[in-house]
């Protein structure tokens, strides 16, 4: 995972980045009370996307935690901490908002979100244990709809084509029924600690929350039951999370790590396993090297031998790194694959990949491990290959890797823009 563009010209601490529908436009929100707007698709003169921002709207004098584009994206939604609501126009170069709502909340504003369907509908959500509907058509400051959680609000989900809202707080995700005006429907208690994240995936039919007790939590809810169907474990809590729009994707944000998710293709990979079989590269299936060392025995002269016990003390364990897991596991195309697929590896740790191979070669697994692949995992071996073939400590193994990928793909039909790597 690279960054594709980086964006560095903020004085103090940035919050609520969001995109626009479209992915073109990015805004983002900042201690010093400014929202700034991007065009991430805009190229620079160095080829990469352009640092300066399109718009800088000075919105409020506090925090902005919240910025949202509405359902055309063509007005900007800003939420400060003294409570204040402020729209604007994004095709104005001037900070001089459409709307302002002051006092919208007693408490800061933390979260939002703005309406797939209606141009005019938004919801709030503050610390203040309110979440509050609004509709810019109306005049006055007064909300369509205000909800009470009983508890600081941390995200805020419209579901159902606006008729339900999904609010978290505290520890329980509560849904509420706005077009009947904000009668509850039901209290979601699946989270330990504080809940801190929701989203939507499998269009709409799906929510998922995220809280401090690192779990990740997957609600049905195109039923009646809103039932958990699947939950996942992460090695730190959850501050946020989003999920791709065809759920392929899905990033994890937890205080200083970021992960991401991707789902593979069904039933390629057991695919490839079949066909490397198919042509007698799955040996490691009928070789089978013992790991633990034969009972101890001893046998005195003229006496029968007889078992003993080890008295000495045991060597501390060993923390095994990924590949080693997965070589002892004998997943060795999984190895390979796993190897190539980050940049981290055979870029920087060339030692560990020759010894990979070594390790694999010897188990007479090589062809396995290298064949049914696609152009993502191949071009990475070639470049590998063209990069540290002729060092003197690499030159036996690597002669090896080549020659048995040469004879893998002698006779298969290769991505066209692999041939000049051959």
């Amino acid at each position: 995972c690279e960054p594709i563009s980086r964006y560095t010209r903020f004085k103090e601490a940035v919050f609520g980045a969001t995109f626009r529908r479209d992915g073109r436009l990015l805004a983002v929100g900042g201690h010093e009370g400014k929202v700034r707007l991007f065009d991430v698709q805009r190229q620079g003169s160095a080829g990469g996307a352009l640092k300066a921002p399109l718009r800088i709207y000075k919105a409020h004098s506090s925090p902005v935690h919240k910025a949202l584009f509405s359902c055309s994206g063509k007005c900007i939604i800003t939420m400060a901490d003294d409570g204040s609501i402020k729209l604007f126009d994004i095709s104005e170069t001037k900070s001089v908002p459409l709307r302002v709502i002051e006092g919208a909340h007693k408490d800061r504003i933390r979260c939002g979100t703005a309406s797939e369907i209606s141009e005019h509908i938004f919801v709030s959500g503050s610390y203040d244990h309110q979440a509050k509907v609004w509709d810019t058509r109306e005049e006055g400051n007064e909300p369509l709809v205000c909800i009470d959680h009983d508890a600081p609000i941390e995200a805020v989900v419209l579901l159902r084509g606006d008729a339900v809202l999904a609010t978290a707080g505290g520890t329980t995700i509560k849904l509420w029924d706005i077009a009947s005006g904000g009668r509850l429907l039901c209290t979601l208690q699946n989270h330990h600690k504080s809940v801190t994240c929701m989203c939507l995936a499998t269009n709409g039919t799906r929510l998922l929350s995220g809280g401090l007790d690192k779990r990740i939590n997957i609600f049905r809810i195109d039923g009646a039951s809103y039932a958990v169907v699947h939950s996942l474990s992460v090695p730190a809590p959850v501050y946020t999370l989003a999920i791709s729009g065809d759920d392929q994707c899905m990033a994890v944000g937890m205080g200083n790590l970021l992960a991401i998710f991707r789902r593979d293709v069904s039933g390629k990979h057991e695919q490839t396993l079949r066909e490397a079989k198919a042509v007698g590269a799955g040996l490691e299936y009928s070789m089978k090297i013992p790991m633990a060392p034969p009972a101890p025995e001893q046998r005195q002269r003229g006496g029968l031998k007889y078992g003993v016990d080890i008295t000495a003390p045991l060597a501390p364990k060993l923390h095994l790194g990924r590949i080693d897991i997965l070589l002892r596991q004998y997943k060795h195309w999984k190895a390979v694959d796993v190897l190539f697929r980050n940049r981290h590896y055979w870029e920087n740790s060339p030692d560990l990949v020759v010894a990979a191979f070594m390790e694999i070669y010897g188990r007479k697994a090589l062809p396995f491990s290298l064949a049914g692949r696609d152009a993502e995992t191949i071009r990475p071996i070639l470049v590998f290959l063209s990069r540290y073939l002729f060092r003197s400590n690499y030159f036996t193994t690597l002669s090896i890797v080549a020659s048995t990928l040469f004879e893998v793909y002698a006779e298969v039909q290769v991505d066209p823009t692999l041939v000049k790597y051959f």
